[in-house]
C-alpha cells in the first residue's frame, strides 16, 4: 500500500509511463474536417487472417479498413509470427490463474453458502457447493488449471513457466512491430463467428462443433490483448 508493486501487473509506476506517440497529431483534427483521421496509423495483423474467421466478419473488417482510408488513415500490415502460440499459452496461464482465484469460493467465506445437509462432512459440502454453482466452462478451466499446477509434471509449474516465457517473447515481438511501423491503433474482429453460439445450438450441433477446442477458438482475437495487458475496446459495427 506504500507504493507500486513490481510484481503486480495491475499496479502502475507513473514515473515509468511512456507518453502516447504524437498525441497532438491524432487529437487536434477538427471534427468537421473531411480528413478526420489524417495520418492516423492503423495496424492490421496478418496472423489474424485465420481460416476459421467467417465470411461476414471478414467482409466487415475490409469495410472498416476502407472507411478508415477514406478518412485519411494510413493502414499498415503487421506481422507477429509468435501469434500462433497465443491460444496455447493463454489456455495454460488463464486456467491456472482461474483455478487459484476461484479456490476461495468454497461456500465458507465467499459466494453461495447453503446449509449443511444431514451427515455431510466438510469435503462433501465444498464439493456440492462448487458443483452446483460453477458452470461447465468454469469447471473445465478449474480442472485444467489445477492439473497444470500439480506435481504431475517433473518440474512443478513447468508448463506455466514455459507459457510465461512465451508471453514475454510475444510482448517483445509485438512492441517491436508497433515501434518500427509506428502504429497508433490495431483493429481486428472480436469473434471468429457472427455471434457466440446459443446453448441449444451447442447441444444439438455435430460432435466436432461441441468440442471445447472449437469453443476456445472463439477467444482467438480477445485472448491476445487480455493476456498481454494491451488496452482494448469492442465496438459494434
Amino acid at each position: 500500500m506504500q507504493g507500486p508493486d513490481q510484481h503486480d501487473s495491475h499496479c502502475i509506476d507513473p514515473t515509468k509511463l511512456y507518453n502516447i506517440r504524437d498525441i497532438r497529431r491524432i487529437t487536434d483534427n477538427s471534427v468537421n474536417s473531411p480528413g478526420l483521421l489524417d495520418g492516423l496509423r492503423v495496424g492490421v495483423l496478418d496472423e489474424f487472417n485465420i481460416a476459421e474467421l467467417d465470411g461476414r466478419n471478414r467482409d466487415v473488417q475490409e469495410l472498416v479498413i476502407g472507411m478508415l482510408k477514406d478518412r485519411g488513415a494510413i493502414v499498415k500490415r503487421m506481422q507477429v509470427p509468435l501469434m500462433k502460440y497465443c491460444l496455447p499459452f493463454y489456455f495454460t496461464l488463464i486456467p491456472s490463474e482461474a483455478a487459484t482465484n476461484l479456490s476461495r469460493f468454497d461456500g465458507l467465506k465467499y459466494g453461495y453458502q447453503p446449509d449443511f445437509e444431514a451427515g455431510e462432512d466438510l469435503h462433501d459440502y465444498v464439493t456440492r457447493v462448487r458443483s452446483q454453482t460453477f458452470g461447465l466452462n468454469v469447471k473445465r478451466r478449474v480442472m485444467l488449471g489445477n492439473f497444470l499446477l500439480s506435481s504431475k509434471f517433473e518440474k512443478y509449474n513447468e508448463k506455466v513457466r514455459q507459457a510465461q516465457k512465451v508471453r514475454h517473447l510475444l510482448i517483445a515481438q509485438w512492441c517491436r512491430e508497433m515501434e518500427q511501423k509506428q502504429i497508433d491503433v490495431v483493429i481486428s474482429p472480436t469473434s471468429i463467428g457472427e455471434e457466440p453460439l446459443k446453448i441449444s445450438d451447442i447441444v444439438n450441433a455435430p460432435k466436432h462443433l461441441r468440442s471445447p477446442v472449437y469453443e476456445y477458438k472463439m477467444d482467438y482475437f480477445t485472448a491476445f490483448p487480455n493476456s498481454l495487458g494491451i488496452p482494448s475496446i469492442t465496438l459494434p459495427i
